[in-house]
């Protein structure tokens, strides 16, 4: 449709989706990953971290009674 004070659009293109931004964000995100990020919950949980979850110190080759 052309008329008076109307011009013809030959391209027209659409901004990226919110769902686009978000899977580039999230890629963005994954790529930055280290593996001792990925794997500190599984290490805190075995005690290989050094800190312990349960609130008590940890005994390095310790008997295991808490003193």
């Amino acid at each position: 449709m052309e008329g008076e004070g109307m011009e013809r659009i030959e391209h027209v293109s659409l901004l990226p989706s919110e769902a686009y931004d978000r899977r580039q964000r999230d890629e963005a995100y994954l790529m930055e990953l280290k593996e001792e990020n990925l794997l500190f919950a599984y290490r805190t949980e075995a005690g290989l971290n050094g800190r312990s979850i349960t609130g008590y110190p940890r005994i390095p080759m310790g008997d295991g009674i808490i003193r």
